[in-house]
C-alpha cells in the first residue's frame, strides 16, 4: 500500500518516534529543510482552520502554543555561522518501516515525515522524530502487537523478532542485530546515540477499533501505550484497577496514558485532529521533557567523572553550564495558553524520575558551591593571618632600624657595625613574627 503526498486517507494508528542522535549531531544528506521554510513541504493552515492533510504537522506561526522560551528550544531560530542549533524537516516520498513476527513481518508503517532537532547548550543534544502511519486496517490485537513489535529495545538474536525492513523505494534493508531501534535510527537519521535503545519514546495515537470490549478499553489502552500484551495490561489492572489513574491526563475526547518511555493516545473522534495534536504539540512537549532529563543526566555524569577534584576548574566551568541549562531550559511552565503541556511535562518528568535527579543533582552542585565558599574563606583567613604576621613584624624592623638611624649614627661606620645591626633587626623581626604566629594559634584553638 503506498500513500501519496497530499492524499485524504487518514490513518487510524500512527506513531511519532523520539529518537536520540549523537550530541550535535545534523541532517545527513540535501534533502532536508530548515523548519522555517516548512511551508514548502506542508501546507501550514491558520488555527481553528479544521483543514488538516498529512502529516498533520504545525509549526510555530500558526498557533502561539508554547512559551517563547519553550519555543526557542524546540523551533530555533539559529543566527549563528555555523549555527549551534537548528530544527530541519525531511518528506520521504516511498520510505516505510516493516515489522512482524519472525518470519513475517507484517505490519507496513509508512513514514510521514522526519525531523531532527538540534539544542543550542553544549553539549548539543539532538533528537530525531520520525512520525509513522500504520497502513491499512487493523484489529485491536493487531494494533497491540504492531506497538509491542515496534518498541522491542532489545531482541535475542537467535530469535530474531521482530523483523525489520526498511524500504526506500527499491531499495530494502533487513536490520540485523540485537538493538533494532539503534539500527533503525542509523537507518533513518544517519547515525544514532550509544544510549537510543534506552532512551527512545514513543508516543501511541490510536483510533479505538470497534472490536474492543469496553470491560477491556484501560487493559487495551495501557497495552498499546506500554508496548506490552494484552494479557500483561490485563494482569496488572486486575491486582491494582487503579493503577494508571495517575497516568492518564484528558486530552480532548480522548485519553492519553503515560509510562517511563512510551505513551498512548486513544480517541474516538476524527484521526486528522487528533494526529495533528499529537505531532504538533503533545509530542513536542515530550520532547521538551526528554531534553531536559538528556541535560540533567550529561551534568550528572560529568559531575561524577569529576569527583576527584571536587574544588578544580572543571567544575568550575560544568557549574556554569549547570546554570545556564537552568536559565535556558529547566521551565515546568511549557506554555502561557493552555495547562495541557503542563500537565503533560509533569507527566513525563514523573515516568523518567526526572525531578529525583534533579535535587540529586542541585544538592551535588550546592554542596560543591558551599565547599568553594568554605575554600574561599579559609584563603582570605589565612592571608589576612599572614598579613598580620608578617606584617607585625616588618613593623617591628621598621620601628627599630627608625631608631638606629636616628640614635646610633656615629656607631655605625664601620662595615662590622653595619651588619651586626642587620643581624640584629633579623633576629627582632623573627622574633616579633614568631610571637604573633603563635599569639594567633593560640587565639583560633
Amino acid at each position: 500500500m503506498t500513500v501519496s503526498l497530499g492524499t485524504t486517507w487518514r490513518p487510524n494508528v500512527a506513531f511519532t518516534v523520539l529518537l536520540r542522535l549523537p550530541d550535535g549531531a545534523r541532517p545527513v544528506g540535501d534533502n532536508w529543510v530548515d523548519w522555517r521554510y516548512s511551508s514548502q513541504l506542508i501546507t501550514q493552515p491558520t488555527y481553528g482552520d479544521p483543514h488538516d492533510d498529512a502529516p498533520y504537522k504545525r509549526y510555530p506561526g500558526t498557533r502561539e502554543y508554547f512559551a517563547p522560551q519553550v519555543e526557542g528550544t524546540l523551533f530555533p531560530n539559529p543566527t549563528g555561522h555555523p549555527a549551534e542549533s537548528g530544527r530541519w524537516l525531511r518528506r520521504p516520498v516511498a520510505l516505510s518501516v516493516t515489522i512482524g513476527p519472525a518470519g513475517d513481518p507484517t505490519y507496513d508503517l509508512r513514514v510521514d515525515l522526519l525531523e531532527v532537532v538540534r539544542v543550542e547548550l553544549s553539549p548539543y543534544v539532538a533528537f530525531g522524530i520520525a512520525h509513522l502511519n500504520l497502513a491499512g486496517d487493523h484489529s485491536s490485537a493487531e494494533i497491540v502487537d504492531c506497538s509491542r513489535l515496534l518498541m522491542t529495545r532489545y531482541r535475542e538474536l537467535e530469535d530474531r523478532e521482530p523483523v525489520v525492513v526498511v524500504r526506500d523505494g527499491s531499495d530494502s534493508h533487513t536490520l540485523m542485530g540485537h538493538v533494532p531501534l539503534t539500527e533503525l535510527t542509523s537507518r533513518l537519521f544517519g547515525a544514532a546515540h550509544a544510549e537510543v535503545a534506552h532512551q527512545a519514546y514513543s508516543f501511541a495515537a490510536t483510533k479505538v477499533p470497534p472490536d474492543v470490549d469496553p470491560g477491556l478499553l484501560p487493559a487495551w489502552r495501557r497495552a498499546v501505550g506500554r508496548g506490552q500484551p494484552l494479557e500483561a495490561a490485563i494482569a496488572v489492572l486486575d491486582t491494582d484497577p487503579e493503577h494508571d489513574d495517575q497516568r492518564n491526563v484528558p486530552l480532548g475526547p480522548g485519553v492519553a496514558t503515560f509510562f517511563g518511555r512510551t505513551a498512548g493516545y486513544t480517541y474516538d473522534g476524527e484521526s486528522s485532529i487528533a494526529l495533528r495534536n499529537v505531532r504538533s504539540y503533545w509530542a513536542e512537549t515530550v520532547l521538551f521533557g526528554l531534553i531536559q532529563y538528556s541535560y540533567i543526566e550529561y551534568y550528572a555524569r560529568s559531575l561524577s567523572q569529576l569527583g576527584g577534584e571536587p574544588l578544580g576548574r572543571e567544575i568550575d566551568s560544568l557549574f556554569l553550564r549547570w546554570l545556564a541549562f537552568r536559565n535556558i531550559l529547566w521551565w515546568h511552565h511549557p506554555s502561557f495558553t493552555t495547562d495541557i503541556a503542563e500537565r503533560i511535562l509533569r507527566r513525563v518528568h514523573r515516568g523518567l524520575r526526572t525531578d529525583r535527579l534533579y535535587n540529586e543533582l542541585e544538592s551535588g552542585f550546592a554542596t560543591y558551591v558551599e565547599a568553594r565558599r568554605h575554600d574561599a574563606e579559609e584563603r582570605e583567613a589565612r592571608a589576612i593571618r599572614s598579613l598580620q604576621v608578617y606584617g607585625a613584624g616588618f613593623a617591628a624592623v621598621s620601628t627599630a632600624a627608625a631608631v638606629m638611624q636616628v640614635l646610633g649614627q656615629p656607631y655605625l661606620k664601620t662595615g662590622v657595625e653595619r651588619a651586626i645591626s642587620v643581624v640584629g633587626l633579623i633576629i627582632v623581626g623573627i622574633g616579633v613574627i614568631t610571637a604573633v604566629s603563635a599569639w594567633l594559634r593560640h587565639r583560633d584553638s
